[in-house]
């Protein structure tokens, strides 16, 4: 008895000491199975703020102003396999989501603050903040792109050559820049130039010729050759890697793609045509193309204006003011333009650029310079940026200066025009809506006219006091201040007198099943619906047939503000951007360089 009693003790304790071990192991397992969970889920946040970094990137190359507005919808957000990743530039949103809000400065001048009030971000940058999280584990990450401005005075596809004295150097504004006497190399800030040419018969892909004086680097794909006296302030770099040439897309402009048409094309109305030939001093507003040659004796002066011209160009006299030239041949430039600040000029080439000067001290150009051909420049001063992208051609420069204003190469040139309403008046008496779309019934046979369309409705000014508009848009006309809803139907009635009624309704408005005469008007949902009138023998009746029913239907419907006509819009103002930023022809991952990154 007392044998058995020892090992049924023993086997009691032997039970509780295995399953005390089982309880540890399945603890430290556990324990393993957690910590090894958490470390998975720690790699799949962090996974996922990366991937959210990237795509808020992307978001920035297809749009480089996304979030600088720092509006509620710029924001990503990624959910994968029960995790998710945010960023945001909005602060309130980012208050919401518990995360720091990005920052993009990638178009600033100084620097901006950011979340953390210890590391501004610098100008031309964008910081990137996101979080990812997976079951309870949060990870972040930051990194700060920064995209430095466009190294070059003179960068070209092919070989470079100075003949005589070549002067390089750069200045941060126009203005520091008193006189062309005034520039002087040693005083200048670094500038460089760039050849991605390579050596062939003619010489080196780089020849400075005697007495330059460079005060940057000189980079190029093939050799370098030195002339007598030269200076260069930076580093000489033979048999470097190629840069990447900024390409720019002259056609891309062309206001009237189609020679045949006129008016609003692309949404740039009001398209002058220049008639190919000689013009004398003329001032260039808007919207202008020439198809052919084109000669500029006096000067052009550019007023927020865009001339294309499809053929040759050349210019006596200088380019001043502001706005762009895109010509898809060559360009001749012979004289001088005014050394202003805010002379804002860019020419783009799709050919040669001649820039024949009388002396550097006395010619120049300002601006921002694009071609695809042979540059060539004799005694002139060129201040701004030069791009030639074309690898089979030459860069020959004589006896100039060249600098470099890194204010020209970081300037938007702003074209403001106006878009005119979707209906055109005066140049039809019809007109068919379907779905708030118009068709003029042009084509239509002279006996048929489209339905008429007019629209009435309800109006609230700033005051709070409400009146009526009356729209008829084939006049056009628009009568405001109506006190009532009748007010509005005599304004009708009146206007209609003008009209001839054709009882029977067009072939047109029969294949779309509309009514032959009608109101227009919004429903509360915002569609914009006809309001069927009776077929009437006469106008006269008409004020008969709008009864209480219509005039209670069209006080149900939402109060506008005045002018939101769905028939007759105001005209929109819409801008047409001209960038001088060589960087803006490049993508972001072409210039984006990493400042700053780190996980936390």
């Amino acid at each position: 008895m007392q044998s058995r009693g020892f090992s049924l003790g023993n086997t009691v304790i032997l039970v509780s000491v295995a399953a005390t071990l089982a309880f540890t192991v399945a603890a430290q397992g556990v324990f393993h199975m957690n910590y090894a969970m958490r470390n998975s889920n720690g790699d799949l946040a962090q996974n996922l703020a990366e991937s959210t970094v990237s795509m808020a990137f992307q978001q920035i190359l297809a749009k480089h102003e996304f979030g600088m507005d720092r509006a509620a919808d710029a924001k990503v957000e990624l959910r994968l396999n029960g995790g998710v990743g945010r960023l945001t530039f909005s602060n309130e949103t980012a208050r919401a989501w518990g995360l720091p809000a990005s920052t993009n400065n990638l178009d600033g001048d100084t620097s901006l603050a950011g979340y953390d009030a210890t590391r501004p971000v610098p100008k031309a940058a964008v910081q990137l903040v996101a979080t990812g999280r997976v079951g309870g584990v949060t990870r972040t990450v930051e990194t700060v792109l920064y995209v430095p401005p466009f190294p070059y005075a003179m960068a070209s596809a092919g070989r470079f050559q100075s003949d005589g004295k070549l002067e390089v150097g750069g200045v941060s504004r126009v203005d520091d820049i008193k006189s062309l006497t005034s520039i002087d190399p040693s005083n200048l800030l670094a500038a460089n130039v760039v050849s991605n040419g390579s050596d062939n018969s003619s010489g080196k892909a780089l020849i400075l010729g005697p007495d330059s004086h460079i005060s940057g680097d000189v980079r190029s794909h093939g050799q370098v050759e030195l002339g007598k006296n030269v200076v260069v302030g930076g580093q000489v770099r033979t048999g470097a890697d190629q840069i990447k040439i900024p390409k720019f897309f002259i056609e891309a402009n062309d206001p009237d793609p189609d020679p045949s048409k006129t008016g609003e094309v692309g949404e740039k109305p009001n398209v002058q045509v220049v008639t190919p030939g000689s013009l004398a001093a003329p001032t260039v507003e808007g919207f202008n193309r020439c198809e052919g040659d084109l000669l500029v004796n006096g000067g052009l002066k550019l007023d927020n204006g865009i001339l294309y011209v499809k053929g040759n160009l050349q210019v006596t006299g200088g380019i001043s003011g502001t706005g762009a030239v895109f010509v898809t041949k060559n360009v001749k430039l012979l004289g001088s333009n005014d050394l202003r600040s805010d002379n804002t000029v860019a020419v783009m080439s799709g050919g040669d650029v001649t820039i024949n000067g009388a002396g550097s001290y006395t010619s120049s150009f300002q601006g921002m310079l694009y071609n695809e051909g042979n540059f060539t420049a004799d005694r002139v001063s060129l201040l701004g940026v030069f791009i030639q992208n074309q690898p089979d051609a030459t860069v020959r420069i004589s006896d100039s200066q060249l600098v470099h204003v890194d204010e020209i190469a970081n300037r938007d040139i702003d074209i403001q025009y106006t878009v005119p309403s979707g209906v055109q008046p005066g140049q039809h008496d019809t007109l068919v809506c379907v779905n708030g779309h118009f068709h003029d019934a042009t084509s239509l046979n002279a006996d048929d006219h489209g339905n008429y369309m007019f629209e009435m409705y309800q109006v609230q000014d700033s005051s709070g006091k409400r009146t009526w508009e009356f729209v008829d848009p084939n006049g056009p006309t628009t009568v405001t201040g109506l006190a009532t809803v009748q007010d509005a139907a005599q304004a009708l009635y009146s206007n209609l007198n003008g009209y001839l009624l054709k009882t029977r309704a067009n072939p047109y408005a029969k294949k779309l099943g509309l009514p032959n005469n009608y109101l227009m008007s919004l429903t509360k949902d915002g569609r914009v619906v006809p309001m069927q009138m009776k077929q009437l023998d006469s106008w006269d009746k008409f004020l008969a047939q709008f009864n209480e029913v219509q005039a209670n239907y069209l006080k149900s419907l939402p109060i506008r503000k005045p002018g939101a006509s769905a028939l007759y819009p105001p005209p929109e103002k819409k801008t047409y951007t001209v960038s001088t930023n060589p960087n803006r022809f490049l993508t972001l991952d072409d210039t984006a360089r990493v400042l700053f990154w780190k996980a936390r």
